[in-house]
């Protein structure tokens, strides 16, 4: 029963991994679940085993290689600190995992450059929002604690604050991904990430 199970788990990552692939290089509207069989040697029907069509396919991708990522944050926060250094680390090495993780660079593209909307990913989708407005919700709480401890000005909207932290991390994520050559998230997020936490600071 155990090799069974782990047969299973090893033909549903290599639908997944194969997915990847074709919806980054079709895009999710042209990708076809019989492209994903070929890519993946298995056949279309072996797919419906696993996933009820394309749509779950791909909200499990989602879902499936975010999970680095969130990993990370939770790791950032487990380890403590004051408001404003865990906000630095999070906005610093979140950005930094883009540049250093291939799944994470390719997910992000294909969210980015390769979904249009279409009803068939409105769960999805929603999911997706409700997920942003949860870390918007936690950065604002992250920085009235810093308020509160004096590491944070008192006179800024934290809310403004929060969606400009996330706005910071898609925008300077986009910018890179329409040109890595343009410049190294590595080299620059700490400076990045410095220029914005400067003008929140309690001076």
């Amino acid at each position: 029963m155990r090799r069974t199970k782990d047969d299973a788990e090893i033909t549903r990552r290599k639908i997944l991994d194969a997915a990847m692939v074709v919806f980054n290089q079709y895009g999710y509207a042209s990708a076809r679940l019989e492209d994903i069989a070929a890519e993946a040697g298995v056949t279309r029907g072996a797919i419906y085993h696993y996933f009820e069509g394309k749509p779950e396919v791909y909200t499990a991708l989602l879902n499936e290689r975010f999970e680095g990522v969130n990993n990370l944050v939770g790791s950032i926060v487990s380890d403590g600190g004051t408001p404003k250094e865990v906000l630095g680390k999070l906005l610093t090495k979140i950005l930094v995992f883009m540049e250093e993780n291939r799944e994470y660079r390719m997910v992000q593209e294909l969210v980015l450059f390769k979904t249009a909307y279409l009803p068939e990913l409105e769960e999805g989708m929603a999911h997706k929002v409700k997920s942003t407005e949860a870390t918007i919700s936690f950065i604002d709480n992250l920085i009235k604690e810093g308020i509160q401890c004096g590491e944070f000005d008192k006179n800024i909207d934290t809310r403004a604050a929060a969606i400009a932290a996330v706005g910071l991390f898609s925008g300077v994520s986009t910018l890179w991904l329409l040109n890595d050559k343009m410049f190294s998230i590595k080299k620059y997020a700490e400076s990045i990430v410095d220029c914005f936490l400067s003008g929140i600071i309690n001076k």
